[in-house]
């Protein structure tokens, strides 16, 4: 992306008066190309130690198959490559050797939230949030999770318990106001945005959520 955006300026101070002269011509295209040739050069360098990477860990969990550290770094970097469903399976061999590392279980319900397997994200938030129980944000996961899967009157719980940890949580505040407005509670809903708003004023949805329970209300 940024070599287009190169591009476009080029184009666009190639409009100047300035522009007219031959000599400034030729140094500025001289600069833009190196420019270029740089940005493709750093493009083609971080695909390559992406490569590097993976190459390097999937050998080392072929060499170690018993090692944490190798399969949550093969994981990390698939990850980073976007390839999320092999990130799922080393971190799930990584959560396997180490069941007690509340991150790795943090990351897989995110991973397995992102490719809609719901069931199998709440799992690993549930656990992130068992061992982690003064974690406002693994807390916080659980009860999105359970949102995620219509359980609304279980959420409240975990949403309750994040913003026990953190009373300035605006999202907690706004998403505990769902759960309520779900129950048929709209003056809890209205009063949980108000706190929202109160932390976080420019927050839209909080807005339009308590203008909703206000209208049950009425």
């Amino acid at each position: 992306p940024h070599i287009g955006l190169l591009m476009i300026l080029v184009w666009g101070i190639s409009e100047l008066p300035i522009w007219k002269s031959s000599r400034v011509r030729i140094i500025g295209f001289a600069l833009a190309a190196g420019i270029t040739i740089t940005l493709a050069t750093l493009s083609w360098r971080q695909t390559a130690v992406w490569q590097n990477d993976l190459s390097l860990w999937r050998h080392t969990t072929e060499r170690s198959p018993n090692s944490f550290m190798a399969h949550q770094a093969l994981g990390f970097t698939y990850r980073r490559m976007g390839r999320n469903d092999e990130a799922i399976l080393a971190l799930e061999q990584a959560s396997a050797l180490r069941p007690e590392i509340s991150s790795v279980h943090s990351m897989l319900g995110d991973l397995l939230t992102k490719e809609k397997h719901f069931d199998l994200a709440l799992m690993h938030y549930e656990e992130a949030a068992a061992l982690e129980p003064n974690s406002a944000r693994d807390h916080y996961k659980y009860g999105l999770a359970l949102m995620q899967l219509g359980e609304w009157h279980m959420a409240r719980a975990p949403l309750e318990h994040s913003l026990t940890i953190n009373p300035r949580f605006a999202q907690a505040h706004y998403h505990l106001g769902r759960c309520w407005l779900a129950v048929g509670n709209p003056a809890q809903a209205a009063n949980e945005c108000e706190k929202a708003l109160s932390v976080k004023p420019d927050y839209p949805a909080a807005s339009r959520l308590r203008e909703t329970a206000l209208s049950r209300l009425n």
